[in-house]
């Protein structure tokens, strides 16, 4: 095989066509993941969104999860550093969702 039209580059050093953006842009992830009475209760990563953390819950008997962390453009983002030390991102008491803001 012949080298016509390629370039070559020491290994590590080529640019590749796949980026980080493209390999993550729409992959979700999920974390904090806890049962409620009200159904499964986590938190849903979201690179579209500037990986944006959001809290959403999965009832029972219904098709698809439903976001309860208010839109976009309200600027919640459901994350926490305090993880670190043995925290959580959210608390969930009754029908009420406490949760930090991460800025």
């Amino acid at each position: 095989m012949s080298a016509v039209g390629r370039a070559v580059s020491p290994v590590g050093h080529w640019k590749s066509p796949i980026t980080s953006h493209a390999i993550t842009f729409k992959s979700s992830g999920f974390s904090a993941i806890s049962l409620t009475p009200k159904g499964l209760l986590f938190i849903e990563s979201r690179p579209a969104e500037q990986g944006r953390c959001v809290a959403v819950v999965k009832k029972p008997k219904q098709a698809e999860p439903q976001d309860i962390t208010p839109l976009l453009e309200s600027g919640f983002n459901v994350r926490t550093r305090v993880h670190e030390y043995g925290g959580g991102d959210y608390l969930a008491v009754d029908d009420t969702l406490y949760f930090s803001n991460f800025k």
